[in-house]
């Protein structure tokens, strides 16, 4: 299911990553900033060591650190240029004009975390699958039995802010890194409703989460079960053949 994109650094090779879904489950991991510092110098080192960089991109390699150099010494703001948002919003930038939407991204440390921690079926988190669309970070669908699912968010639904602070346009990557966090902690999300445009703030609070791969039912006054999928984690297979038995 992944595919990985050809870069020297093994460390950015976990990271891009193909996801055969359309979207990332928001998952809550207690995160340390290791990985990510070292990336901030593995990255740092290729502009200062020309010999890592492919002869065909020289040129482009030092219009990238022209930026950040630029960035970092004249930028108004110094404490928003932080080095590792910067470095992960470049390659987000990069994977982005591949116009593979929905497949190839960027995952942050967390984010391959996360990930990894949901293919085993339980993790901790509000139990949303959301993509990008439109600028807007848009719900997939809650995960049952989640915060997210009781406190009524629905396939569609807009997340305008996090913790009152506007997320419209940043990237995937930045907007799940500020829904993440451990649980028992809470997390406010301001939710737009995409037929009416009207707008509410959810309070999440973090838990964790047993996730249920297949659930079925059978329709009323039939001979006919209606089996669901929702997840395609470690162990869907033994869940199906159980249901189906």
């Amino acid at each position: 299911m992944a595919k990985l994109l050809g870069l020297e650094d093994m460390r950015m090779k976990r990271q891009l990553h193909r996801l055969g879904s359309v979207g990332l489950i928001l998952l809550v991991l207690l995160i340390g900033i290791g990985g990510g510092v070292v990336l901030d110098r593995q990255v740092l080192t290729v502009y200062a060591a020309p010999n890592n960089i492919p002869p065909n991109a020289t040129v482009n390699f030092q219009l990238i650190a022209q930026a950040w150099n630029i960035i970092r010494r004249e930028y108004v703001d110094q404490a928003a240029a932080q080095p590792q948002q910067l470095t992960y919003g470049a390659i987000s930038g990069m994977t982005d004009t591949l116009g593979d939407t929905g497949h190839s991204r960027f995952l942050t440390p967390e984010m391959v975390k996360a990930e990894n921690n949901f293919t085993q079926g339980q993790f901790e988190g509000v139990g949303l699958e959301v993509q990008e669309k439109d600028n807007h970070l848009v719900v997939v669908a809650p995960i049952d039995g989640s915060p997210a699912q009781k406190a009524g968010l629905h396939s569609g639904d807009i997340i305008l802010q996090v913790n009152g602070q506007d997320v419209t346009g940043l990237p995937l990557e930045q907007v799940v890194s500020r829904i993440l966090g451990p649980a028992g902690t809470q997390v406010t999300l301001t939710i737009q409703d995409p037929t009416s445009g009207q707008t509410r703030d959810v309070t999440l609070t973090r838990a964790k989460i047993a996730l249920q791969n297949v659930t079925w039912q059978r329709i009323p006054g039939t001979t006919i079960a209606d089996v669901r999928i929702t997840a395609f984690s470690q162990g869907v297979s033994a869940e199906l053949h159980q249901a189906l038995a």
